[in-house]
């Protein structure tokens, strides 16, 4: 399994479900879209003022580490890791 590091700006389509507040159905990286199948784990912290969440991901083959600040209401793709 081969990982790579990110800070990389993108579009995530979200769902706000009350039994599991936000969650992301998808996001385009790289030209493509990408189906998110699982969400593995979630957690938060601060960072000054901003609240920071992150999702670990799969698309079913590999995992994907994405970020919302809830401040700046803006998503990054923080680490990719490849099945192959």
């Amino acid at each position: 399994m081969s990982s790579e590091k990110f800070h990389e700006q993108i579009a995530v389509g979200a769902i706000f479900d009350p039994a599991v507040r936000l969650r992301p159905a998808w996001f385009i990286w790289s030209g493509r879209k990408v189906k998110v199948v699982r969400t593995n784990s979630v957690w938060s912290e601060r960072e000054g003022t901003a609240t920071l969440y992150h999702f670990s991901v799969t698309d079913g083959t590999d995992t994907f580490h994405l970020l919302m600040n809830c401040e700046t209401q803006t998503w990054y793709l923080e680490e990719v890791n490849l099945s192959q």
